[in-house]
């Protein structure tokens, strides 16, 4: 985990040493804590990415995987408080939010794709979905 993340310890959404914090968590601690472990992934990205050694689970599945754990925890917490609570307030916040999640995602599918596949081929970006009539 980054410095940044630490040192946000006072942030609900940033404790991850048991259960979510939810009467604590408001709609100021939202962009912070998105923006910290957006940062952390993709730091931890950088890092996995140009390791010298052969990708293994512990050197490129496990730190990519704890810390897009982290955004997915933090980021669940808000949208269960959108779901159930839905201020304007936090309304407004989750959805200035949620294109940051939908490309911090996007980039670590990319990582791992490119990654993992054979050389000489590419990677499946899409999915042919079953045509229903």
């Amino acid at each position: 985990m980054s410095a940044t993340i630490a040192r946000t310890s006072d942030n609900p959404l940033l404790d991850f040493s048991g259960l979510p914090r939810f009467p604590e968590i408001e709609p100021g601690h939202v962009t912070p804590a998105i923006d910290a472990l957006i940062a952390d992934v993709r730091e931890t990205i950088e890092r996995v990415a140009s390791a010298a050694d052969a990708p293994s689970w512990d050197n490129f599945v496990q730190p990519l995987s704890d810390a897009l754990d982290r955004l997915d925890r933090a980021w669940g917490q808000v949208s269960h408080l959108n779901a159930v609570v839905n201020t304007p307030t936090l309304r407004e916040t989750y959805n200035a939010n949620l294109p940051k999640i939908t490309t911090a995602r996007s980039a670590s599918s990319k990582i791992r794709c490119v990654t993992f596949v054979s050389p000489g081929r590419s990677c499946p970006t899409t999915r042919k979905r079953a045509s229903r009539r």
